[in-house]
């Protein structure tokens, strides 16, 4: 798994959340298989929240030292919440998919906005 540390700027457009999953990808090319879906689909989440609540364009940073580590910056000081929705709701189980694939999640609020994060564990 390639390192990566240096944020990558994205506009709040739908296309970015596919730009930042290929990212991922990318990155969890040589990483056991099951982390490296694992992280794809919280970097889609991460992503995904800050394009349809945060609406500002954002950063996401990857990095594997000396753990695996997603954060995603935006622009809106709106924190979220993880929901508990009824299995007939169209939606709200973003953050909870996200703490089902990380070992633990959390958001870090900024004067400019927020940072919601999610670690993985070492790489293994």
């Amino acid at each position: 798994m390639g390192s990566h540390g240096a944020p990558v700027r994205f506009e709040a457009r739908a296309e970015s959340v596919s730009d930042a999953r290929h990212l991922a990808r990318d990155l969890a090319a040589d990483a056991p298989p099951d982390l490296g879906e694992r992280l794809e689909l919280v970097v889609s989440e991460l992503t995904a929240n800050a394009v349809r609540h945060a609406r500002t364009p954002f950063t996401l940073s990857i990095r594997v030292a000396p753990t695996v580590r997603v954060e995603v910056t935006d622009g809106s000081r709106e924190l979220p919440v993880q929901q508990t929705p009824s299995p007939w709701a169209d939606g709200g189980r973003g953050l909870w998919l996200v703490a089902s694939s990380c070992e633990r999640w959390g958001v870090t609020p900024r004067s400019s906005g927020k940072v919601v994060w999610a670690d993985f564990g070492p790489l293994r």
